[in-house]
């Protein structure tokens, strides 16, 4: 694997990241837009992006200390 390869994360992995929907919500997530898209590696199987899913993260940790009122 190359340095700049992306990894990919499976769907059990996800927990793994505190990311813990179930599959009928996720799908919806992604049908809008608001969660990365699965990578399917068969008609059965798929992954998501580790590189995009620690982006998700992130920016729902912006979103969150944007929603937060500062400290008096």
């Amino acid at each position: 694997m190359g340095k700049d390869a992306d990894r990919f994360v499976t769907p059990s992995a996800l927990p793994d990241y505190g990311v813990e929907m179930t599959d009928k919500w996720l799908r919806e997530l992604e049908s809008r837009g608001a969660f990365p898209c699965r990578v399917y590696l068969s008609p059965r199987k798929f992954v998501y992006s580790e590189t995009e899913l620690q982006a998700w993260i992130e920016k729902k940790k912006r979103e969150r200390e944007s929603d937060t009122p500062a400290a008096a």
